[in-house]
């Protein structure tokens, strides 16, 4: 039902995770070689091309994760309580990857003497979170009257 704006929320927040599938995360400057985290590993950028050097585990089970969770919690209008509990952890899964993301940017190159640059899209997860949640209390506001009105009835 994409007339109701918890599935506006849903729909958001599932295009913002999935940039991240395109957008690098951030940047890492160690002394002349430069490399960026994107959802699978560390890249080191060579001229025109890049090269991976490190994969990141955490960050490739989690960004797919949390864009399927979305997409099926789009379609379980009807089953409103189990459409709670999925955008819940769903919520917290958002919360948690953009701190995934933080931590194993700051966390490769702690040995070497690095330049770290985070950009913009480690927010991402964030705003998806944020979006979640205001659909969980859509969610919540539907289920509470549609409750009332069996109760009317």
């Amino acid at each position: 039902m994409i007339q109701r704006i918890q599935t506006l929320y849903l729909l958001v927040a599932l295009l913002i995770i999935e940039s991240l599938f395109f957008v690098p995360l951030g940047e890492v400057v160690v002394e002349t070689q430069n490399y960026k985290l994107m959802f699978n590993g560390f890249f080191q950028i060579i001229e025109n091309s890049t090269e991976l050097v490190q994969q990141t585990y955490a960050l490739m089970i989690l960004i797919p994760l949390i864009g399927l969770l979305n997409f099926v919690a789009i379609f379980l209008f009807k089953k409103r309580t189990l459409q709670l509990r999925i955008t819940m952890y769903n919520t917290i899964l958002m919360f948690s990857l953009s701190g995934m993301a933080v931590y194993v940017l700051y966390r490769a190159f702690s040995n070497y003497d690095a330049v770290i640059l985070p950009n913009i899209s480690i927010v991402f997860p964030v705003i998806a979170g944020i979006l979640n949640y205001l659909a969980f209390r859509q969610i919540r506001k539907d289920d509470a009257l549609v409750k009332s009105m069996n109760r009317i009835r």
